[in-house]
């Protein structure tokens, strides 16, 4: 999975994303959202598997 992600300045970082075997993935945060959110910290996400 590659997730976008838009910061309050109109900018956009993409993560490449694997999951484990509960089609969940974690990933380090290395873009800045806003000055609201610091940029210590993680995203976890829990996806959906591919269809083809």
């Amino acid at each position: 999975m590659v997730p976008q992600v838009h910061n309050a300045y109109g900018e956009r970082h993409a993560y490449l994303l694997r999951t484990d075997m509960d089609s969940t993935a974690r990933i380090g945060k290395d873009f800045y959202l806003s000055p609201f959110h610091p940029l210590d910290g993680h995203y976890e996400m829990r996806l959906p598997p591919p269809t083809r």
